[in-house]
């Protein structure tokens, strides 16, 4: 995230200057536990309706990140504004469209509730599997739809306190719809019952997880240089 850098060099100016923790952004440690995302146990998540047997079940692994909150100004209507940076974590649920966060997440101060959602809209779907091309698809017997395809992906992420050993809870949604585009078969979204294939993350699915974080303190001596990341580089 573009964030990690900067906001290390910010903050370590304001520890310097002010001697103290107020103003500037605050750092948590966080952890949530996996496993409903490495396997959803959802058939509604699933384009066969159906939960598949081939699974992979965990216990006890946890994700850790580093997440940063810091204050922005009040809207139009004077309701404090804040940004949470969550690094940009990679969300699969079963075979919904993948949600990826990218950005920093604005979020409302007083209800500590952070929500953002992306909508991609494109042509599709492919119809003809594991091709990337025309020329491949025609060679099938096949060709691309130009029904309109929209994906969206929603993250919430909803902190119970900002006590400095805190709790909340990350709900991500991924749904996918198809809208017939004319009046053309091509120009029409796949039917199950015309034993046509749909796209392979024509689903919806949300998943729900909490997590607990642990604010991280500011000192002279503060080392920012791992905020606002998720992953394995976040423990060095």
């Amino acid at each position: 995230m573009n964030s990690v850098k900067l906001l290390g060099a910010v903050a370590a100016a304001l520890v310097v200057t002010t001697g103290c923790n107020t103003g500037q952004p605050r750092i948590w440690r966080v952890a949530y536990d996996t496993s409903r995302f490495v396997f959803v146990d959802n058939a509604q998540c699933y384009v066969s309706k159906r939960v598949p047997q081939a699974r992979t079940a965990q216990s006890n692994y946890r994700r850790d990140a580093n997440w940063v909150i810091w204050d922005g100004v009040s809207d139009a209507n004077g309701r404090p504004k804040q940004y949470l940076d969550i690094g940009n974590p990679d969300f699969k649920l079963g075979d919904a469209p993948r949600v990826i966060v990218e950005d920093a997440i604005e979020g409302d101060a007083e209800q500590r509730s952070f929500v953002a959602e992306r909508q991609v809209a494109s042509l599709g779907p492919i119809s003809c599997q594991g091709c990337a091309t025309l020329a491949c698809r025609e060679s099938c017997g096949q060709t691309a739809r130009t029904a309109i395809e929209t994906r969206i992906g929603q993250i919430t992420v909803s902190w119970d306190s900002y006590n400095p050993a805190a709790t909340g809870v990350i709900r991500v949604n991924s749904t996918y719809r198809c809208v017939d585009n004319g009046a053309m078969l091509q120009d029409q979204c796949p039917q199950i019952q015309r034993q046509e294939q749909p796209a392979t993350d024509a689903a919806e699915c949300q998943v729900e997880v909490p997590f607990v974080a642990r604010r991280i303190d500011a000192a002279q001596n503060t080392n920012y240089s791992n905020t606002g990341c998720d992953g394995p580089a976040c423990g060095n």
